[in-house]
């Protein structure tokens, strides 16, 4: 009798803990891993408005967010990722025209392609330092982003990262940044300022063209090569600010387009 009692509260003890670690995930569905650890995707919740991915499940991680996860969840306006996830798969959000807010904890390694593509709402994102690849179209087309804080950290952004995100204005990429894919930031029309850091090393072709407003870019002096019409039909009072010497610009491989830049050199950031 004692040992039954003892059994149906370790059991009962056992069905509270399991329900803790479930709270506030109802209606999300998810996945083991080979490692043990759980993917995440909408499963019940395609209607949510509000979504806060749980750091655990069944006592293990959630690391991941499943590719398509959320795609077209057209009322989601919300949701919050936490450190244990490691990556936000191919189209995860992919059109989310509701989605307003996401914080992508400091712990996401990768941004898959089209992970947020089309989500028209969305006004402002910050990529934390721990996301090494921003993906190939993964914000691409979030045409009401006015704010967008790369952190120190992050390496890669992919092709068409932020194809036509015609609301940003101001662009700063970190020196840890490598490389700037091709049409990265393309007809992003109100952009006016970017700020490219002393680590990228290649800018690839289309990275900043038809962004008709641009009309300053300071550029890093670790550049080794820049693609074709990077810089195209912009602002008329367009100047290129290389923080090297015209020695070192000369250096550099350049792609056709650029012949009629006007570039001013030894650019100083406390100018």
């Amino acid at each position: 009798m004692k040992k039954t009692l003892i059994l149906v509260l370790i059991s009962l003890m056992c069905f509270a803990l399991l329900s803790s670690c479930r709270e506030g995930t109802k209606g999300l569905e998810y996945f083991k891993e080979d490692s043990g650890n759980y993917v995440v995707e909408a499963g019940d919740a395609k209607h949510f408005k509000n979504i806060e991915i749980p750091s655990k499940y069944r006592f293990k991680k959630v690391v991941g967010i499943a590719d398509c996860a959320f795609e077209d969840c057209t009322e989601l306006e919300t949701v919050i990722i936490p450190d244990t996830v490691k990556y936000i798969g191919e189209k995860a959000f992919k059109g989310c025209t509701s989605l307003q807010s996401v914080v992508i904890s400091d712990g996401v390694e990768i941004i898959d392609k089209d992970a947020f593509q089309g989500c028209t709402s969305l006004k402002s994102i910050v990529i934390p330092g721990s996301v090494e690849t921003i993906g190939a179209s993964a914000f691409g087309g979030c045409n009401q982003m006015e704010t967008l804080v790369i952190s120190d950290g992050v390496k890669v952004i992919e092709k068409s990262a932020f194809l036509n995100c015609d609301s940003l204005k101001n662009v700063v990429i970190p020196d840890s940044v490598i490389s700037i894919g091709e049409s990265a930031f393309l007809e992003c029309s109100k952009l006016e300022k970017v700020t490219i850091g002393n680590g990228v090393k290649t800018i690839d072709n289309y990275a900043f063209s038809l962004c008709v407003s641009l009309n300053m870019v300071v550029m890093g002096d670790a550049v080794t090569s820049i693609g074709h019409d990077v810089f195209s039909n912009y602002d008329e009072s367009f100047v290129l600010y290389y923080v090297g010497s015209a020695d070192e610009f000369s250096r550099i491989s350049v792609g056709y387009g650029l012949e009629d830049v006007k570039v001013s050199y030894n650019y100083n950031h406390e100018q």
